[in-house]
């Protein structure tokens, strides 16, 4: 990510993906604070980029050390499981789908060209899923008789 493709006023960035293929994220407003606090401390480079290396001459950090970067910082906070970077963007979509946002719009965020790609992420279901699917089921009938009459092809 280079900080020309940031907008932290609009909390988003455009970021390059598989394939080179440009697209808009959006976050919250504490990522653009994370992210001017971190500018304002950044090393004086010869790039653009917005993240550098403390080992290597402040060259970009690769996608490589990003994922490394991240395992070391789940391993200090004592995650159940170790993550990467590919696994946080599965979280991405996880929380997406559990929050009920579309797949199409999950899709275009992800930057899947395939929307089987996506809906990979809507197959994780657990107990609580479950329950919550339960939950929207009513045991009241004058309910159901009230949506037969709705919809006559009920």
């Amino acid at each position: 990510m280079k900080i020309r493709d940031l907008d932290l006023e609009g909390n988003r960035a455009y970021v390059d993906g598989k394939g080179d293929i440009r697209r808009m994220i959006f976050f919250d407003p504490a990522t653009s604070e994370s992210l001017r606090a971190w500018l304002a401390v950044r090393p004086k480079v010869n790039h653009d980029y917005v993240f550098t290396s403390v080992r290597d001459n402040h060259k970009p950090l690769s996608s490589w050390a990003v994922s490394n970067v991240i395992r070391r910082l789940s391993k200090t906070t004592k995650l159940k499981r170790e993550l990467g970077a590919h696994s946080l963007r599965h979280r991405v979509g996880l929380t997406f789908a559990r929050n009920r946002v579309s797949p199409r719009v999950t899709q275009a965020y992800l930057g899947h060209t395939n929307i089987k790609t996506t809906l990979e992420y809507y197959q994780d279901v657990d107990e609580s899923d479950l329950v919550k699917a339960g939950s929207l089921l009513s045991s009241d009938l004058s309910e159901w008789r009230e949506q037969k009459q709705q919809n006559p092809a009920a």
